[in-house]
């Protein structure tokens, strides 16, 4: 059987990430929220729920109460809470750029974009010199793919404010999907200048280095973000990548025991010490870790098919059957199970079982446009 199984499957894991746009456990802008939400008006964040519920009693007219309710809503999560509230504001002051900006903002994280572009436009018409309103079209362009038009909305708020870090990035990571990577990382190094401990300013330009092959910056950046957040599980798994790229095996199974001790059930991180493990021959261990895999995805294929390679190489053919068979109940129709059940028949004698194997596996692949198997051709 053919050890490319693993290195496929870590392949895939895609172990240098790119910039991370957006957080890890929720689509949509999360990770985004560092922007100054201005919008409610001066004082609003002083505001009690006693005195929020006396200024309703004074007045059920007042947009700036209502507002003040929905921001509530907003941060507790509770989306329509605050767009009910928010229609009531704009109800009563149709006007106001700060209540068409604030539900263009709940439109945005609830993945309603296009009802997200019409207020966010409406508000930039009310209120052309807001930077709040352009910081949220220029997110939600991002979050839409717009990237061109994300891009524009960014060399505003740089041209008008270009002390502002934060919009370094984004422009920066615009241009790393655009593979412009030297325009990418001049922007992180001037967004690092203008705050040099910031993280995701840090992570963009490691990831653009180590795109660019120059893992040695790469490095240097990732440990600064570990030295800034030393429990940055997913910037110590990054670091791992980089030492494999260098052949630093110790060092990037240290980094992946670490990531995997702060986020234990994280599978990825256990793709990527498993991969690690067989890289040194280690396959018992590799095979412990993808067994974790499978407890917490229990109908993981590529888990399965990747155990009967470690189960192949400790010539444990009985289990390598069984997890094969199992990838393939899984995942009937992808290829590569059957090319390795092929050779795991071969070494118990079953002549007849392998050439039935190769014979769906050649069929499988001849009928997968661009097929991309992590086993030979037959």
């Amino acid at each position: 059987m053919s050890s490319r199984i693993t290195a496929a499957l870590f392949l895939a894991c895609v172990i240098i990430l790119p910039p991370a746009v957006f957080a890890e456990d929720e689509p949509g802008i999360s990770n985004l929220e560092p922007i100054p939400t201005i919008f409610v008006g001066e004082g609003f964040s002083t505001l009690t729920v006693e005195e929020i519920e006396q200024r309703m009693k004074e007045n059920r007219n007042d947009a700036f109460t209502y507002l003040a309710i929905a921001a509530s809503h907003f941060a507790n999560r509770n989306y329509e809470a605050a767009l009910s509230n928010i229609d009531e504001a704009i109800r009563i002051a149709p006007t106001s750029a700060d209540n068409h900006a604030f539900r263009g903002l709940v439109y945005m994280n609830t993945g309603k974009f296009e009802e997200s572009l019409v207020d966010l436009n409406q508000a930039m018409q009310l209120k052309p010199d807001s930077r709040e309103v352009l910081c949220y079209r220029a997110m939600l362009y991002l979050t839409m793919s717009e990237s061109e038009k994300s891009l524009a909305d960014c060399e505003k708020l740089i041209r008008d404010f270009p002390a502002w870090s934060y919009w370094y990035y984004v422009r920066g990571t615009l241009y790393f999907y655009k593979h412009n990577l030297a325009k990418a990382l001049a922007d992180y190094d001037e967004g690092i200048r203008l705050e040099p401990e910031n993280v995701i300013l840090h992570y963009g330009r490691a990831c653009t280095y180590a795109h660019q092959g120059d893992y040695v910056k790469a490095l240097a950046d990732y440990s600064e973000i570990i030295r800034l957040q030393p429990e940055n599980a997913d910037a110590i798994y990054n670091r791992a990548g980089v030492y494999l790229e260098q052949c630093e095996l110790m060092k990037a199974l240290a980094d992946c025991n670490e990531a995997i001790r702060l986020k234990t059930d994280n599978t990825t991180y256990h793709y990527a010490r498993a991969y690690i493990y067989c890289k040194q021959g280690e396959y018992a261990k590799a095979s412990a870790d993808y067994g974790e895999i499978i407890r917490l995805v229990s109908d993981d294929a590529q888990a399965y098919s990747a155990r009967a390679y470690t189960h192949y190489m400790l010539k444990d053919y009985a289990k390598s059957l069984a997890d094969l068979n199992e990838a393939i109940r899984l995942k009937p129709d992808w290829p590569d199970p059957y090319y390795f059940r092929n050779q795991t028949h071969e070494a118990m004698g079953n002549q007849a079982e392998a050439a039935a194997d190769m014979q769906k596996y050649s069929e499988l692949l001849d009928a997968t446009p661009n097929p991309k198997s992590s086993a030979p051709s037959p």
